[in-house]
């Protein structure tokens, strides 16, 4: 089977280069870096460090939250890819076993595999507290809280089947809850293949901001696959409250220009360096 990685990366200088180089261990057929709105050193980072079959496709705006998500994986199934990783730019810590589980749960049948990144129960923010909540909602609406738990692939690593984007598309992958109601609905199987608690991802602390916007656009995202699942308007309002975070950044429109124009990503590689 056709494997491939897609790393979205965001002034991920420093991080990417070691991202990249665990992936070698275990040798995907093609790995996408999807660079959109770096500031930094990135992308040159990603030409040095990478093997010859990093594709690395640059956006000079950001794409937003999870879009980079759909873009890379439109250009890995074109490319072929049987089974799709997502693995974002910025998790350095030592996950290959937890890589090498995930592909073998899409080989064993599985459309979607997750990673539960909250094994473990431990005092939580009250924000944070709330995210899982929803998480919880959202797969106890699909009937699948007893196989998933809290898991999600809005969080970790996840891997997905050609079957599956065949199903659903590219779009659903921005919002990461949607992609799994959608996957659900359509009869596709959805399992828990791994475990690791978040901090050995080893992801960036970035500013104090940033866990609350994405946590309320995780919990904004849930709130929408929960709508979309019950027929509802897909608004991210809950209880009077408008859950937005990044969800207004995700640019739509550069997605749907990806989407349906694959000739306009333009990738280098490490063989092409700086030229």
């Amino acid at each position: 089977m056709v494997t491939g990685v897609v790393i979205p990366a965001k002034n991920e200088s420093g991080r990417i280069g070691k991202v990249l180089t665990n992936i070698k261990c275990w040798s995907p057929d093609i790995i996408v870096v999807v660079a959109n709105g770096c500031e930094d050193k990135t992308v040159e980072e990603a030409i040095v460090t990478g093997p010859p079959n990093t594709h690395i496709i640059e956006f000079t705006e950001p794409l937003g939250i999870d879009v980079p998500r759909a873009v890379g994986a439109r250009y890995a199934y074109e490319f072929g890819a049987d089974i799709i990783v997502f693995i974002d730019g910025d998790m350095s810590g030592h996950i290959t076993p937890i890589i090498l589980q995930l592909l073998e749960g899409i080989k064993k049948g599985s459309d979607i595999a997750l990673v539960n990144c909250y094994p473990y129960i431990t005092q939580r923010l009250p924000l944070t507290q709330t995210m899982l909540y929803f998480r919880k909602l959202l797969n106890q609406e699909l009937g699948l809280l007893n196989d998933l738990g809290v898991a999600s692939p809005c969080h970790g690593p996840h891997a997905v089947s050609r079957k599956l984007l065949s199903q659903i598309g590219f779009t659903p992958l921005a919002v990461p809850p949607l992609e799994l109601a959608m996957a659900r609905i359509r009869g596709c199987t959805i399992r828990v293949h791994a475990a690791i608690p978040h901090i050995y991802l080893k992801s960036q602390i970035r500013s104090n901001s940033h866990p609350k916007r994405v946590t309320e656009t995780i919990i904004g995202d849930c709130i929408e696959a929960i709508r979309y699942c019950r027929g509802e308007d897909r608004n991210r309002v809950w209880e009077g409250v408008e859950y937005d975070g990044y969800n207004s950044q995700r640019r739509w429109d550069l997605l749907q220009t990806a989407i349906t124009n694959l000739s306009s990503l333009k990738a280098i590689t490490p063989e092409d360096g700086f030229n």
